[in-house]
């Protein structure tokens, strides 16, 4: 990940990115969608491989523990690793090198600190409350916690790499490196030292990430500028925190979206049902992986097209990646629909109930890539207060329904919950991204530019 050859490979796609707007985007496409193709492919053959040889009740408790520490590792950055991919552009663009310097310097310190004390607090939380804590989880979750300051930076210097147009440092660390990691670890668990519990797959994701991080601090250093290293640093610390917070409320709405339905069914239906539901979910949000490289690789043009004034190509730029994306989307949906059966029963017999939840929550698939890449227009363009007020609703809905559907009706009602707060939050982004800037998410016909001009926020 940090050889001359890959560097060499990033500074030429930042080349293209100055030159030739089409050749970058293609560039980024072609390299993203290779690496995520192997990154989505490997960690399905990972929760296939977990399903038969661990099984249900184990997966649940892997799932659960990790979607908490997943949870709480996206808060520790402040929301600077969303907010960093707006700020770089802008910065470079100047040539502030000092403010450069600045920006990253703060938001390391800023995820390191508060990711420590992340760690600490839960630990202590997981350690007070032990007897009123399912016996299943709290093992998992002491042993999650040192995974928050680690998954903290791994955000954050995701979010540097977009910044930077650094394209391979975007896709290999997350859906390269870590992925296969894991599974070499999880392989070595199970078959070596037989170790086949959700403990010991926490064990193998806390080794993943670290051995993923390491090379990534190293080829951080490598690839940043040295005018900005040598520039001394310049920190607007009130613009970019003003900024950073209410990205990291989009942030942690956005994945309680997409997780409060595998924290309930663990804390209301138990960790068996909970492994069944997690590979519905993983089913059907392999299918993001399209979407989601896509959005990866728009947010930075996004901010370059709205910080020049650049209206119309703004909108252009972003009903292109939104075709790019819901086409093989849709098309994969429609081969989960025709196959899916026969899909659950490589898993085993004890995971055929993951059918129904699969397909609805595949049908908030179609619906969130439809819409195309309306949350980053919002956030990229200063309406990130406006985008967490939504999604804040949207959370709400969840929660409630989850808690009022999963009692009774148990994996499939979490998914219909899923299902009805993913509408309500893609139906309400949609609004605001035509009101404010001229995007028609779901119409696949030319779009018109807001009223709005730039700057206003």
């Amino acid at each position: 990940m940090d050889s001359q050859p890959e560097r060499q490979n990033d500074a030429a796609a930042d080349a293209a990115a100055r030159s030739d707007p089409l050749r970058s985007l293609a560039l980024g496409v072609f390299v993203t969608f290779g690496i995520r193709i192997y990154g989505a492919v490997l960690q399905y053959l990972t929760q296939l491989y977990l399903a038969r040889t661990i099984f249900a009740e184990q997966v649940g408790i892997y799932a659960f523990a990790w979607t908490v520490v997943t949870l709480l590792a996206f808060l520790t950055p402040l929301g600077f690793d969303t907010s960093i991919v707006r700020f770089l552009p802008e910065d470079l663009a100047r040539q502030s090198w000092g403010r450069v310097h600045g920006l990253l310097r703060l938001s390391q310190r800023t995820t390191i600190g508060y990711s420590v004390v992340a760690a600490l607090f839960t630990a202590a939380f997981v350690l007070g409350v032990d007897r009123a804590l399912d016996s299943h989880y709290s093992i998992a979750l002491l042993l999650g916690v040192a995974m928050i300051p680690v998954l903290g930076l791994l955000n954050l210097y995701q979010g540097i790499a977009r910044g930077f147009h650094w394209v391979l440092s975007v896709a290999g660390p997350s859906y390269f490196l870590r992925p296969t990691i894991f599974f070499v670890g999880a392989w070595v668990a199970i078959e070596v030292f037989q170790q086949r519990t959700g403990e010991a797959m926490v064990v193998a994701a806390l080794a993943a990430c670290v051995l993923t991080l390491i090379p990534l601090v190293i080829g951080m250093r490598r690839h940043v500028p040295a005018r900005v290293r040598a520039a001394a640093p310049i920190e607007d610390a009130k613009l970019w925190r003003r900024t950073s917070l209410p990205m990291m409320l989009v942030a942690s709405f956005e994945l309680l979206v997409a997780n409060t339905d595998i924290l309930m069914m663990g804390l209301i239906r138990g960790p068996g049902e909970t492994g069944v539901y997690n590979i519905a979910v993983r089913t059907s949000s392999s299918l993001l992986f399209m979407f989601f490289a896509m959005t990866s690789f728009a947010a930075p043009r996004i901010a370059e097209h709205y910080g020049r004034g650049e209206r119309d190509a703004l909108l252009r730029f972003a009903a292109k990646m939104r075709l790019l994306a819901a086409l093989p989307t849709c098309a994969g949906a429609l081969v989960l629909v025709l196959v899916g059966r026969m899909l659950f029963e490589l898993f085993g017999e004890e995971f055929s109930g993951a059918y129904l939840p699969c397909l609805v929550l595949t049908a908030g698939v179609v619906c969130r890539t439809l819409a195309g890449p309306s949350d980053s227009l919002l956030t990229m363009t200063g309406r990130e207060r406006q985008l967490a007020l939504v999604l804040a609703i949207a959370c709400f809905v969840n929660i409630a329904l989850n808690a009022l559907l999963i009692p009774f009706f148990g994996g499939n009602g979490a998914a219909f919950a899923t299902l009805t707060s993913v509408v309500v939050e893609v139906l309400m982004i949609a609004t605001l991204a035509g009101k404010h800037i001229g995007f028609r998410p779901f119409l696949f016909t030319p779009t018109r530019g807001g009223h709005e001009q730039r700057g206003k926020s």
